[in-house]
């Protein structure tokens, strides 16, 4: 009886680790990528506000746009996630 009990408990406290290790990896995942395409925006882009291509995925993006989209985004998904 008492058996069953710990096994209940360790299956749920496994399904919440990895729920947590997936949103965690995610994240970092994020910031990584955030942090490149950061990196890769010239100020030459950014003055003259010219579309800038984000890495990974060829996509042609306006550089006041994204660089709104991107802190309430990456707020939405500190706050919420």
């Amino acid at each position: 009886m008492a058996n069953s009990s710990i096994e209940e408990l360790l299956q749920a406290a496994d399904s919440a680790s990895r729920l947590a290790q997936n949103t965690w990896i995610t994240y970092i995942l994020f910031g990584a990528y955030l942090s490149v395409a950061v990196g890769a925006t010239t100020p030459e882009q950014l003055l003259l506000e010219a579309p800038i291509t984000l890495p990974l995925m060829g996509v042609t993006r306006a550089t006041g746009g994204l660089w709104t989209a991107v802190p309430a985004r990456a707020t939405a998904y500190i706050t919420i996630g």
